[in-house]
């Protein structure tokens, strides 16, 4: 576990270090986009460093779109 979670932290400075020079320069709507880009990083982050079996992105991607794609699938199916 110690390993994972220093894999991740020297994953987020790396990523914050690149980004520090831009920080003055961009717009506070921007920032506010950046630190929602953060969130999933840093929830996915926590499950890959405590291995807990919550929800995956794709998890939820299937939940949102998995109606939708059986529906677009059926509706061109030929043999229905």
């Amino acid at each position: 576990m110690l390993v994972k979670i220093i894999s991740l932290l020297c994953v987020l400075l790396l990523m914050l270090s690149f980004d520090v020079s831009r920080w003055t320069r961009i717009s506070r709507m921007e920032r506010v986009v950046y630190g929602l880009l953060l969130l999933p990083i840093l929830y996915l982050g926590f499950l890959y460093v405590t291995g807990k079996p919550w929800l995956n992105l794709d998890d939820v991607i299937s939940f949102i779109f998995a109606q939708p794609a059986k529906f677009i699938v059926k509706s061109i199916d030929p043999s229905s």
